[in-house]
């Protein structure tokens, strides 16, 4: 299982974890969250780095829980 949460990525207000088998699934995950309740977040985010970029961050700080 492998999980990574809004306070992984600078989000210190939201208590949101996204859980799945792979990290793909974790990053899909929090990624509609991330636009559905932090709009303005990504907004500023993809304004400093491209997509790709956003999804390394993500992969980089998925924690695999044993």
């Amino acid at each position: 299982m492998y999980t990574l949460t809004c306070k992984d990525m600078g989000v210190g207000t939201c208590d949101y974890v996204a859980k799945g088998k792979t990290k793909e699934e974790v990053i899909r995950m929090l990624e509609e969250h991330a636009m559905k309740e932090h709009p303005k977040e990504i907004k500023d985010m993809m304004a400093k780095n491209t997509k790709e970029e956003v999804e390394d961050m993500m992969a980089d700080k998925i924690k695999e829980e044993m």
